[in-house]
């Protein structure tokens, strides 16, 4: 029940925003060159004030956890280990009954690849978030990195 009226409230929301598309969170990027083909991704989020963005590592029934998509991976690079994070808050929710994790004013990822494909221009990757202040929204923000010149 408590899951229903928080769905109502978050459409309500919506639907009163006449269209207009909230961004709490401003991103930047950048991408530096390692030893052996490697190279590291980085995301930087500022978050608007009171808002907060959930992390991937969320508990399951709870938020929508932060999911990162590689969008040309397969024959061109491989990823070393796990996307990182920067410090998160853990809090418990009481409408979805878990303890949820997320970021407050800044966020960081970082993502090490190793290039497969000598000749790859660029990485495409997608990042699909919820963020939360007296309502949620989901976004999808798309971001390309340019492979810096492996002739050094």
């Amino acid at each position: 029940m408590r899951k229903s009226i928080v769905l109502l409230l978050v459409l309500l929301a919506f639907a009163k925003g006449n269209a207009q598309i909230l961004d709490p969170v401003k991103w930047t990027t950048q991408i530096e060159k390692k030893a052996n083909g490697n190279y590291l991704l980085t995301f930087n989020g500022l978050i608007d004030s009171g808002w907060h963005l959930y992390s991937q590592f969320t508990a399951e029934g709870g938020a929508l956890p932060l999911e990162v998509v590689f969008k040309n991976e397969k024959g061109n690079f491989e990823r070393i280990g796990k996307t990182k994070e920067s410090k998160t808050k853990i809090a418990y929710n009481d409408i979805f009954e878990v303890n949820e994790t997320f970021f407050e004013k800044k966020a960081q990822l970082t993502q090490e690849i190793h290039l497969t494909n000598p000749k790859l221009a660029k990485v495409e990757v997608s990042l699909n978030y919820q963020v939360c202040k007296e309502a949620c929204i989901n976004l999808e923000k798309n971001f390309t990195f340019v492979i810096p010149s492996q002739s050094k």
